[in-house]
């Protein structure tokens, strides 16, 4: 599944690439795709932006608090 194979060179910072591009083994989980032209229209750059939703259920990580505040770590 990809909406464009467009790739563009940006000097010695590698690569913008414009679409999302995903293989076989994700596609069944893609819920949608869509271009936000608003970023476009309204001249603050030459591109559409693009919105990916994917079905993906996040893992999450054991964490402590390593000052023994009690409080909940950000990361």
């Amino acid at each position: 599944m990809s909406l464009s194979n467009s790739v563009q060179p940006i000097g010695l910072n590698g690569y913008r690439y414009d679409y999302f591009h995903v293989g076989p083994a994700l596609a069944h989980l893609v819920r949608s795709c869509t271009y936000l032209h608003a970023t476009r229209e309204a001249k603050l750059t030459d591109h559409a932006a693009v919105r990916l939703a994917v079905d993906v259920k996040a893992a999450t990580l054991p964490c402590t608090d390593p000052v023994g505040s009690g409080e909940p770590p950000l990361f």
